[in-house]
């Protein structure tokens, strides 16, 4: 018998003990093994080689930067448009150009434009991807279809410049991002580089790779049906002389009518079909942008520290708290709810004193901003000064309720003039923005949360004044007040500046029975007819014109020198 030989012949010369410790060896590293290589295709760890290093051999230093942080600064590649997507876009800016060119370029009404605000947002509904119809979306539509009906009613570049305003938050809130004004004012920059990004990745030959319906068998399918049409077609047209001559005819109309359309076109009406096609895929591919964050603030998140200035504030809020007080006391009583004197001055009250209020009401909206910064808001007694800053916010309000009464006590007097109501809208947004401050400081959110809501308030008031009937209620008012025997704001009747929509109410006083203000109304009807009918006259000549037909809606220039506001 051979003897074995090597590791079995060692095997055989141990001991039983020694026999269990070496099973239990082998059968822990057959289990490294296996968590070392689960897979059997693996290769066998005893058949590498192990790397040995010399002593001179350095050893490479281990790398800090992670897989993302090495793929983020690699530039990103940029994307490849496809065919189908090509031939869209090229047929979608064909359609938008010629629109355009049809109700703006040609025509350049008011009713055009709103027109064209109605046909971009049905075009963006059909061509945005990806959008939903959430709060804000929705609200930007009602607020343009709103402004398109003013448009219709009796526009002004005032709705159409707040259109375009409003559509490109459209556009904006449809490419999922929230439209803050600060963010907005960007978004025509992010405009800009989304077209540019997409030109860059045009690539023409993908039209004939395409898949879908753009692919290898789409010209076969579309070509030989096509001439297989035009060519039985023609034969048929041909068959029947008289079919043939009329067939003729037209296409002789048809081509004529192209000649001239081509023949009358000028550079500038080519500029304006580059300029709207590149407006639509700006705004339907801006590039990705991302709203500022609105970050709570640090100090109401770390450790709490008594704030150096807690007692100075608090001591300012005491005292601001009592004068207020004081102050409305003297206002209520002075000029709330009685009868004034003839020699009352309005106008100063009005004006001057209505427009120092609301001074006042911005400067306690800057002051209860500024004492809410910083080391403050760490302070541990912070809920004392909202409790104290909740107690003047209360007075404000009720400063801002002033001023409204003193705007009322002019109005009942002399009537109520285009300027008046935006002092209405002026206190509206003080009130506005310091109701935010208020949030902003019971909520403990940031600076940047309270300007991308406060840059917006302003907005929203010039946007209200276009929307509204301004022109249409003051005059209104002012009839209804002459109705009722109040013959003072009659003055503003015959002195302001008006639209159409203005003189509609004066209809109801045309027959009153005072002979001077029946015959001032009748007389401003007359300059208004004879007006009308110069601009139906010109109303054929509107295209040589650079001032849009529908652009001079405040034709009643005022003559009496009147400067009461």
């Amino acid at each position: 018998m051979v003897e074995p030989d090597g590791p079995e012949r060692e095997k055989e010369k141990l001991t039983p003990a020694e026999e269990s410790l070496a099973s239990e060896e082998s059968a822990e590293d057959a289990q490294k093994a296996e968590q070392v290589s689960p897979s059997s295709d693996s290769p066998s760890v005893e058949s590498a080689e192990p790397a040995v290093l010399e002593p001179t051999e350095a050893i490479p230093p281990i790398a800090t930067e992670t897989v993302d942080e090495s793929l983020a600064k690699q530039p990103k590649p940029i994307p490849v448009v496809a065919g189908k997507y090509l031939v869209f876009d090229l047929l979608l800016c064909v359609f938008w150009a010629a629109a355009s060119d049809f109700l703006v370029f040609q025509h350049g009404t008011f009713l055009a434009w709103a027109l064209q605000f109605c046909f971009a947002m049905l075009v963006f509904a059909f061509a945005k991807q990806g959008w939903q119809a959430s709060t804000t979306t929705l609200g930007c539509a009602a607020l343009l279809v709103l402004l398109v009906l003013k448009l219709i009613w009796c526009g002004s570049w005032l709705q159409f410049g707040f259109g375009c305003l409003l559509f490109a938050a459209l556009a904006m809130s449809m490419s999922r991002v929230t439209p803050f004004f600060p963010e907005l004012l960007a978004f025509f920059a992010y405009c800009l580089q989304g077209i540019i990004t997409r030109l860059r990745g045009v690539r023409f030959s993908g039209i004939y790779r395409a898949t879908g319906a753009l692919g290898p068998a789409f010209v076969p399918q579309v070509t030989l049906p096509f001439g297989a049409v035009v060519l039985f077609s023609t034969l048929f047209v041909l068959a029947n002389p008289d079919l043939a001559q009329q067939f003729s005819a037209w296409i002789e109309s048809g081509w004529n009518s192209v000649s001239t359309y081509l023949g009358s076109l000028s550079p500038g009406q080519a500029v304006f079909w580059l300029y709207s096609s590149a407006v639509l895929l700006g705004f339907l591919y801006p590039a990705a942008m991302k709203l500022i964050p609105e970050n709570t603030p640090a100090e109401l998140l770390g450790e709490k520290e008594n704030a150096p200035l807690y007692s100075a504030y608090r001591n300012t809020l005491l005292c601001v708290i009592l004068l207020f007080a004081g102050y409305l006391v003297f206002e209520f009583a002075t000029l709330g709810f009685r009868d004034f004197p003839e020699d009352f001055y309005y106008a100063g009250y009005a004006h001057q004193g209505a427009f120092w209020l609301t001074v006042a009401l911005g400067v306690a909206t800057a002051v209860l901003s500024a004492i809410f910064l910083g080391q403050t808001l760490a302070d541990p007694r912070l809920g004392q000064l909202k409790r104290l800053a909740i107690a003047w916010s209360a007075l404000n309000f009720l400063l801002s309720i002033a001023v409204f009464n003193r705007l009322m006590i002019y109005v009942n007097y002399n009537g109520l003039t285009q300027l008046r109501v935006v002092g209405f809208l002026g206190i509206t947004c003080a009130v506005l923005g310091f109701t935010l401050v208020l949030r902003k400081l019971l909520k403990g959110k940031g600076a940047i949360w309270l300007l991308h809501r406060q840059s917006w308030v302003p907005v929203l008031a010039v946007i209200a004044y276009a929307i509204l009937p301004i022109d249409w209620f003051v005059q209104y008012y002012n009839t209804q007040q002459v109705l009722r025997e109040k013959l003072a704001p009659s003055t503003q009747i015959a002195a302001k500046l008006t639209s159409a929509e203005g003189v509609l109410p004066l209809f109801e006083i045309i027959d009153h029975p005072r002979p001077e203000i029946r015959d001032g109304v009748r007389a401003i009807m007359a300059i208004w007819a004879q007006k009308l009918d110069v601009l139906a006259a010109d109303s054929s000549d509107t295209t040589d014109s650079d001032e849009p037909s529908g652009g001079d809606n405040t034709i009643w220039t005022p003559t009496l020198g009147h400067s009461s506001a």
